[in-house]
């Protein structure tokens, strides 16, 4: 499971939580608080794995998915979208892809680990 993931969400408490619990797995962690700069991040950085919030200043996690998908190749990276709101894959129009899986907020940690090892190669 270890590689490079960028942690995407305005919420400081849930990305120093998800850095420690991935860290501890042997991951290297980038974080951002906002969708402009998890776009730059993903384009500097080019992680392995986006877990992505939906809601967040700057861009949208919508928005960002968007980018993310028209970026010369970053059309497979691997992205869990996370969200306060069951029906944000419906109402942000969020699809669900092979490498792309939806998870509700407040995350199960044990479901985080299972998607993370699915999608990371």
């Amino acid at each position: 499971m270890p590689g490079l993931i960028l942690i995407a969400d305005d919420d400081a408490e849930f990305r120093t939580v998800l850095k420690g619990f991935l860290e501890m797995h042997g991951n290297r962690v980038l974080e951002a608080a906002d969708g402009s700069r998890a776009f730059a991040l993903a384009e500097q950085a080019r992680p392995q794995l986006i877990i992505l919030d939906v809601v967040m200043p700057g861009l949208y996690g919508s928005t960002v998915l968007k980018l993310i998908r028209e970026y010369p190749g970053f059309a497979e990276t691997p992205i869990i979208v996370v969200s306060g709101t069951v029906d944000a894959l419906k109402t942000l129009g969020i699809q669900e892809a092979p490498n792309v899986r939806f998870m509700p907020k407040p995350v199960d940690l044990d479901a985080l680990e299972a998607a993370i090892r699915e999608l990371l190669p």
